[in-house]
């Protein structure tokens, strides 16, 4: 039986609307898909917008550098091609600046902050850098836990400035901070190698830049072993690198009579403290002393 035009365009919006009640059904799905991937773009979209800002940092931090150096290459090749003169100590003293200020800053994953702090204050005022480029500058030179510590504490706080990031940077890697850089280096005593001991001595002094040389002095011998401290003379040091020395002399003095451990098993120091210190002096020395010239035997009656 031969279909008419009609019905030929009935079963073909049939077919049709069958086909439309499909795509239909794989709507969701095909959304699905579709929002699954704009997550997947918005997230590279992050991560590239994070490199980029790493990039412009560094080629930055690259293009001060170069500057720098051209700087340096200009004013050599003036002074070359000018008037062939002597060295004098100013173009000498120039040219020293421009090699030392190719020096790279010293990168921190975490360990010394103290000591990085204070390469980097030295490498800031070397290269006379502007306050509000230090934070950028540092982080660039951010290595493993602290660079991403830094990341966090930059999302934090986006204004952050150099004098917060010092103290955040301090509190996070420095161990215990709840007392100041003054009772820090007050309680600080040796527990090593007097060598060790210094080190961290002068690494807790240089936070501490208004104190002079007498307290530092006093500070340093407090902080020696008993069995070192004891056997300073008055007059041995009158100087911080004095005391150092003598120090040093006294713990290989000590190493020798009683090995390795540098510490005799009762120390004059540690029984004259135990037994009561200056309060007991005299009666140690009425017991021990004999009748001398002079003396005469001690009056019981009184």
């Amino acid at each position: 039986m031969t279909k008419t035009r009609q019905e030929e365009r009935l079963e073909e919006l049939e077919k049709n609307h069958t086909t439309l009640e499909k795509n239909h059904e794989t709507l969701p799905k095909n959304h699905e898909v579709l929002s699954t991937k704009m997550d997947g773009l918005y997230s590279k979209f992050d991560d590239l917008q994070a490199t980029l800002q790493q990039l412009l940092l560094a080629s930055s931090q690259k293009s001060m550098l170069i500057s720098i150096s051209n700087d340096c290459s200009s004013a050599s090749a003036v002074k070359s091609n000018a008037t062939k003169k002597q060295v004098t100590p100013e173009t000498s003293h120039d040219e020293n600046l421009c090699v030392l200020r190719r020096v790279e800053m010293p990168s921190f994953s975490g360990e010394d902050p103290l000591g990085w702090l204070a390469r980097v204050e030295q490498y800031f005022s070397l290269q006379q850098t502007h306050e509000t480029q230090k934070v950028e500058i540092a982080f660039m030179n951010m290595e493993g836990d602290a660079l991403h510590w830094l990341q966090w504490l930059h999302q934090q706080i986006p204004t952050l400035t150099w004098i917060q990031l010092k103290t955040e940077l301090t509190e996070q890697f420095g161990g215990d901070v709840t007392a100041s850089p003054s009772e820090q280096l007050a309680a600080l005593h040796q527990t090593g190698s007097v060598a060790e001991f210094f080190i961290e001595f002068l690494a807790r002094a240089a936070q501490i830049p208004l104190i002079d040389q007498h307290n530092q002095l006093g500070l340093f011998l407090n902080g020696l072993k008993d069995e070192i401290h004891v056997k300073f003379r008055p007059n041995d040091a009158g100087e911080l690198r004095t005391a150092i020395h003598v120090a040093r002399s006294i713990e290989r003095e000590l190493d020798f009579y009683y090995g390795d451990k540098g510490k005799p098993p009762d120390s004059t120091f540690r029984r004259f403290k135990d037994s009561g210190g200056l309060g007991c002096l005299g009666t140690t020395l009425s017991r021990t002393l004999p009748y001398g010239k002079g003396l005469g035997a001690p009056n019981h009656s009184l």
